[in-house]
């Protein structure tokens, strides 16, 4: 036997070993232990995409090829099984897409909970185990029917005085579909929490002493954008505008917000508004944790190598309503822009793929 094939099968073997150990101690982790450290979640007052079900999102959409031919609009686990070419992707059924005059609610409605001025949502959260040898990751799988419009904070220079203005921007950062995630690490005994992963667009920040609620940790998810962060506030990710003093805009920032203070001007509410923000507790009721280890019927869909979303290109839409003349700015500012293809990065965006397409779905994520 040749030393490339001999290498070859150890490093089958060591495959076979990692898995062999992961599936073991996938079924060996409680539920109460699941339970015990799933993620309390703020939404922001202001989302109006609330997460959901995958049952539900089916419910809801059309399964089409790479020429926009629809291959069934009965979408099922099993459908998605039996469809997983990766240029298949999922449509909403109805065709209609968020847009400032019909920014419609998504996802599971809020109700009233017992704290003041604060809504709750009765979601479900996927959950998959890891055992590293000498840690265990547990992570906690969010989905959301929409990521919603792009939130900016703006600069508005009124009477000699810069006031911020928090927006969300129709035509910016929308797509159908929206897989989040928090990777909760415990001791290999289980006892203890070693840290928590938030997920953050394409990265992920590493918190090794999170706020907690209980044996919680605390998770507070961006407006629309339904990032996730240990702390509540503006979360700057970038600076499109910086001209200090220079009226009526001042500085445009794309910025992920987990606050529920400030000035907020937003093209539609949501109908059931609570001030305080909404509260996803999934611990409080153990049905809400799908596990998806041992799941015949998640492995269906988790098996489905398309997007859940199509791609689309926005079109830019006037922001809402600033004062002093900074609506029209902006909007002239980001057409030209977008003109050049400066804004690319933030109006062309594909539905995400599926958890089991990631590669942090059965790794270790780096500690950042």
């Amino acid at each position: 036997m040749s030393s490339v094939s001999k290498q070859f099968l150890r490093l089958l073997a060591l495959a076979a070993s990692v898995v062999a150990t992961t599936q073991t101690h996938a079924q060996t982790v409680s539920l109460s232990t699941i339970q015990q450290y799933a993620p309390t979640i703020y939404l922001n007052a202001y989302d109006n995409n609330h997460p959901t079900s995958v049952e539900n999102f089916f419910s809801q959409s059309n399964l089409v090829d790479s020429n926009g031919n629809v291959i069934t609009t009965a979408v099922t686990p099993a459908s998605l099984a039996a469809n997983t070419t990766s240029t298949n992707y999922l449509v909403p059924s109805n065709g209609v897409y968020p847009t400032p005059t019909n920014d419609f609610e998504s996802g599971d409605a809020a109700v009233a909970s017992s704290n003041a001025n604060m809504g709750q949502v009765n979601s479900p959260v996927y959950v998959k185990v890891l055992d590293f040898g000498t840690y265990i990751d547990i992570k906690y799988f969010l989905f959301y029917t929409w990521n919603g419009f792009q939130p900016f904070q703006v600069g508005v220079i009124t009477n000699f005085k810069t006031e911020p203005y928090n927006l969300d921007w129709a035509g910016f950062a929308l797509h159908y579909g929206d897989w989040e995630h928090v990777t909760v690490r415990i001791t290999e005994d289980q006892s203890s929490l070693i840290g928590v992963f938030y997920s953050q667009h394409s990265g992920n920040q590493w918190v090794t002493d999170p706020p907690l609620d209980g044996t919680h940790p605390i998770v507070y998810s961006g407006w629309d954008s339904h990032a996730n962060y240990p702390t509540a506030g503006i979360q700057v990710n970038d600076i499109i505008l910086n001209s200090p003093g220079l009226p009526p805009v001042s500085w445009v920032k794309v910025v992920d917000n987990t606050a529920n203070t400030g000035t907020f001007t937003v093209y539609h509410k949501p109908t059931n508004f609570y001030s305080n923000g909404v509260i996803w507790t999934p611990w409080q009721n153990t049905s809400q944790l799908v596990l998806l280890d041992n799941n015949a019927t998640a492995a269906q869909w988790l098996s489905f190598n398309g997007h859940w979303g199509p791609a689309l290109t926005s079109t830019i839409y006037d922001p809402p309503s600033l004062p002093s003349g900074a609506t029209t700015e902006l909007d002239v500012l980001a057409k030209g822009a977008n003109f050049i293809g400066a804004l690319s990065s933030y109006t062309n965006e594909n539905g995400p793929l599926g958890p089991e397409t990631q590669d942090w779905y059965i790794s270790t994520e780096p500690q950042e």
